[in-house]
């Protein structure tokens, strides 16, 4: 059984809130080392092109095979998994206060045979 349809409705919002929140600190991390990435490549260049006296397209090569930069993809996608889970549970807790929404209105008593009474 799903774990979020037993969160009980006043409760519903906040869970919402905190999903919310965790999803935008995962936001955050994401664009952290989406930006770090190009700035890492430059400076690993830079170090290679220094240190062998070669050209920056063969130093630019050479870092993209280093292992700091070969870390640090690997650690951006361990972020973007992240944020993919975080944004999956604050879509699952979106839904299902929808969900108890859309419930709560064809429950009601004045609703009737597919339509609304008048």
């Amino acid at each position: 059984m799903n774990p979020i349809t037993k969160i009980p409705d006043q409760e519903l919002t906040h869970t919402l809130y905190q999903k919310g929140e965790e999803r935008a600190q995962k936001e955050k991390e994401w664009i952290i080392v989406e930006h770090e990435r190009p700035i890492l490549l430059a400076q690993i260049t830079e170090e290679i092109a220094d240190r062998e006296d070669c050209s920056h397209a063969v130093a630019e090569r050479k870092a993209r095979v280093s292992e700091r930069y070969k870390n640090h993809i690997q650690k951006m996608g361990e972020v973007k998994a992240e944020l993919f889970i975080a944004r999956a549970k604050y879509d699952a807790v979106d839904h299902e206060i929808r969900m108890r929404i859309n419930k709560s209105f064809t429950d009601r008593s004045e609703y009737q045979g597919g339509r609304l009474q008048t």
